[in-house]
This record gives structure tokens, sequence and C-alpha cells, in this order.
């Protein structure tokens, strides 16, 4: 995504043959961003250090007195994950849960080390609808919270939701006598579209907002925008929490997905730039979305929900009495490995 490098390396754990077509898909987005230019105004990059890592840490919500539930969960201390719901997806509750992550006790959900740590819902099912409203509601008792558009909620509000603006309207309104919540919501996040002024991005230093969304407006570089949001929020000392949100349209299919969150919000994270993400797609399965973004984290080195374990076989030759060899057979997914060592006399495996 900056032009640099003439050569693309990838590394599957399955056969050779299948590493080519990632590295196409890779070299065609660099040479689609050469071609279209993606990129932005000039500006001053003074805080990301490219010879040391140093990650931004975001500052996570804080419960308040008078809260009827507890917030602290809308974000995760190592990486967030937001899964974007639908109303479609409302219709089936309990397949909801479960493709959100949760693990599920007589129907009830309860949230486990891979659940999503919040919702985004464009729009929420209406106060009538008490099957969706009791859904949202079981997981907001269990730490699972929803966002939504703040002119949604201000329509028909839902209990403890979290209410989403842009930044442009939340500065606005505190310059001409304050912001307030729509009814019912108890916090409020912004969106960032990157072309902001620094005056606007400044003026989150007095605000409560608790994350940030980054959601780049079409035809910026993300990578470009996403830094100079990062440069200006250092340079005012705001450590809002940021949120990566990267939308695609109906249709898209999942390796393009994989592909392009990885080579954009992927190259964020890894520059310890971020603290989460979200991917929304209205025809991909919430569930591999939800896997894909943990994925993210994971290889970001960020939040660890996964272990890869080698399975092992034991061979042990006797007598004992004399060294012994012990054989051990690794086997991974897509791969088998022999292992021989020598064994001292007496010494018993376990």
């Amino acid at each position: 995504m900056d032009g640099l490098g003439d050569t693309i390396r990838v590394s599957l754990t399955e056969d050779p043959e299948y590493e080519l077509e990632p590295c196409r898909q890779l070299a065609s987005l660099g040479n689609q961003a050469a071609q279209e230019q993606w990129g932005v105004d000039a500006f001053d990059e003074k805080h990301r250090d490219t010879h040391s890592f140093a990650k931004r840490v975001g500052r996570l919500p804080e419960q308040q007195e008078n809260d009827d539930v507890d917030y602290r969960g809308l974000l995760h201390r190592d990486g967030s994950v937001i899964s974007a719901v639908t109303l479609q997806d409302l219709e089936a509750p309990e397949q909801m849960y479960r493709k959100l992550g949760a693990k599920m006790v007589v129907g009830m959900p309860f949230k486990d080390q891979a659940t999503s740590d919040t919702l985004y819902m464009p729009q929420i099912p209406p106060s009538s609808d008490k099957t969706g409203r009791r859904a949202l509601k079981r997981l907001q008792e269990v730490g699972v919270h929803v966002m939504a558009p703040a002119n949604v909620l201000v329509e028909d509000p839902l209990p403890h939701a979290v209410a989403v603006q842009p930044l442009r309207e939340v500065a606005t309104a505190s310059q001409n006598g304050g912001h307030s919540l729509p009814p019912g919501a108890g916090r409020f996040a912004v969106t960032i579209d990157g072309t902001e002024t620094e005056e606007e991005v400044a003026s989150l230093k007095k605000s409560d907002a608790v994350m940030a969304l980054l959601e780049i407006a079409p035809g910026v570089s993300r990578v470009h925008a996403s830094r100079r949001i990062f440069e200006l929020l250092q340079r005012h000392q705001i450590d809002i929490s940021v949120i990566h949100f990267r939308s695609f349209p109906e249709g898209t299919s999942g390796d393009d997905i994989i592909m392009q969150t990885g080579s954009e919000v992927g190259a964020l994270l890894v520059d310890g730039l971020g603290d989460g993400i979200a991917v929304a797609c209205p025809s991909q399965d919430l569930n591999f979305l939800r896997n894909m973004s943990f994925g993210v984290l994971q290889g970001s080195r960020m939040r660890n929900t996964k272990t890869e374990l080698w399975g092992f076989a034991l061979h042990v030759h006797w007598p004992i009495m004399q060294n012994y060899s012990i054989q051990l057979s690794l086997t991974s997914k897509h791969r088998q490995r022999l292992v021989w060592m020598t064994v001292p006399a007496g010494v018993v495996p376990t």
C-alpha cells in the first residue's frame, strides 16, 4: 500500500501451488493503488517510529456510578471485535448467538473468549418486535452491547444502547451548546471518515466518546488517511480507542474480504495503530466475519483466541536398561513430521 517493494513471498501450510493465488491478489491490490493514485494530502508524520515498535494504547470504557449496566465489556484490552448484525440475523436468535461465538447454556448466551465484544446494528428491531428486543437484551445482560446510529435510536429508543454519530456532527453540537444522547442510550461513539480537519479531531480531547469507528470515506486511501488520524490523535494527546471499521458491498467474496482487510487494516494494526476491528458484508456469514476478525487480531500479535497445537503419537522402543529411542509423530492440519530422540537409560517418558 506504500508502493515499496517488488517481490511478494507467501508461505502457507498448504501445498506450494496454493501460494500463487494470494500473491496475485496482493499484487493486484498494489497495482490498483498505484494506478488509481490512492493517497491523501501531504501531512507531517512525527509520532510513528519506523525503527522501533510501540503500540498506541486506547482508553477503555469505565463504569460510572449511575450506570444500570456494566459498559466495561464494550472493548477488550487486547483488541476488540465488533460484529455487524442485521435484522435478518435476529430472526433466529440461538443461531445468531452461536455465530457470535457465545457459549450456550439451556438456550441462553454467555460470553466466551472468542465472543464478539460488541454489536453494530445499522437498524434496530422496533419496540413492537418482542423477540428481537429480547434477543438483544439477553446479549446486553452478559456484556455484549449494541451500537446503533443516533438517528435510529431517536426514532425508536433501545435501552442501554451506544449511540453512534459522525465526529463532525458531535464537534458542531459541542460548539453550539453541547452534545446530548438519544433517549435510552448510555454511551456514545463517533465515526471518523479520514477527511476531518485537525480542529475536528482535536475536539475529541474533551469528548466523552467511548470509542471512534474509523470508517474511511470511499476514494480515500485507508492506510494513509488512518495514519494521518492517528498522527493527529497523538499530536493532541488523545487516547480514545479506535476501531477499524471496514465494510464491503454485498457479493464480495470471502477471499477478497480477507485480502483487503489484512493488507489495509492489518498493515495498521501491526504498526500498533488501532484497538480493534469491525468488518461488515451483508452477504457473508456472521460467523465467518467474526472468525476472520479474531484471526486478524491474532496475526497482528494482539489478542490470542486460538492455539495451533501439534498432536503427537508416542512410540517407545524397549528395553529401558539401555539407551532407547522415542519416535514422535507430530501432526498438524497439513503436515506430519517424524522426530527421533535418544533417551538415557532409566528415564521413563510420561
